[in-house]
């Protein structure tokens, strides 16, 4: 139905006092009747459906997807022959093939000339000095370095057993010094007035162990004498003891004497160097060194005189 029409609305009144338009009186008319129109459409109380969201478990996960590498055009290396023959070679091992003439190198006898065995070694090391027992040393020792050798070796004596060991190391180290062919120490039997040898060094010197000498021992008298080394360069025609014979030629010895408070305990001797030089003064005082520390090792144990111990001593060597 059409609108019905709006009531005329009278202007308001001004105040004379303000010239503001004064308010509007309240009408006593009823409100306007609604006015019908077409239904609104229901509405639908339903609620919405939630859209479900699946979760899928790390496990199932799709994997990412792989990159195709790009083929190089770089064109193909030729294949590489195997160090070791195949079982179809003629050459490999356990093949029964011939193996055909010219395929093995041919024999070159200038070759195998220049490239023969390699030079022996000497027998002897350069430097060094064969002793008669075998064994190599370094060779004469002189001057400050031969007194420094002894005084350095010298006590380690007094830590050895018996009188028999000492007069080994004594030989043992005068051979290491002065290389020679033979080396003895001889005790003095002061009830017997006889020297006998109680130790040796030396191949050829064994068979002297337990021989005596007299008292009167031309060689071994004069160094008791003079209570120093006696040295003699030239042995040759001074040497007539049966010892010496028994070494063969002598060319050059010392003997030194063992004294204690003036009384003679036995002697050192060394025969013939290997080097073929004679023995010198600075030697002779080397070896009148050993002995008189020899002598004070000998002053506290004793020499040893009994003929099986010594030779039981010598055997063990």
């Amino acid at each position: 139905a059409p609108p019905a029409p709006a009531p005329a609305v009278s202007a308001p009144p001004v105040s004379a006092m303000s010239g503001a338009p004064a308010a509007p009186p309240v009408s006593a008319q009823p409100p306007a009747p609604a006015v019908s129109g077409p239904p609104a459409p229901p509405v639908s109380v339903q609620p919405a459906q939630m859209q479900s969201t699946q979760i899928i478990p790390p496990s199932v996960q799709p994997a990412a997807p792989v990159s195709a590498q790009p083929v190089s055009a770089a064109p193909v290396p030729a294949p590489v022959q195997p160090a070791f023959p195949s079982a179809a070679d003629p050459f490999a091992p356990g093949s029964t093939q011939p193996i055909p003439p010219g395929a093995l190198p041919a024999h070159d006898p200038a070759a195998a000339q220049n490239n023969g065995p390699p030079p022996r070694r000497p027998s002897v090391p350069p430097d060094m000095v064969r002793t008669p027992s075998g064994r190599f040393v370094r060779g004469r020792v002189s001057g400050d370095e031969l007194i420094t050798s002894l005084f350095e070796a010298m006590h380690d004596l007094h830590f050895l057993r018996d009188a028999l060991d000492g007069g080994q190391f004594c030989l043992a180290l005068a051979s290491e010094v002065l290389p020679s062919r033979a080396a003895i120490v001889h005790f003095f039997d002061i009830d017997k007035r006889e020297w006998i040898v109680a130790c040796v060094r030396g191949r050829d010197a064994q068979q002297l162990i337990n021989a005596r000498h007299p008292e009167s021992d031309p060689v071994l008298r004069e160094a008791v004498r003079t209570r120093r080394a006696l040295v003699i360069p030239d042995a040759a025609s001074q040497a007539a003891a049966e010892r010496y014979h028994r070494l063969g030629a002598v060319k050059s010895l010392i003997v030194a004497p063992i004294m204690q408070a003036g009384r003679a305990l036995g002697a050192l001797e060394i025969i013939n160097p290997l080097d073929g030089a004679p023995y010198t003064p600075d030697e002779g005082n080397a070896m009148t060194y050993i002995a008189e520390q020899y002598a004070e090792y000998l002053g506290s144990r004793g020499i040893v005189l009994d003929r099986e111990r010594i030779q039981a001593s010598a055997a063990a060597r």
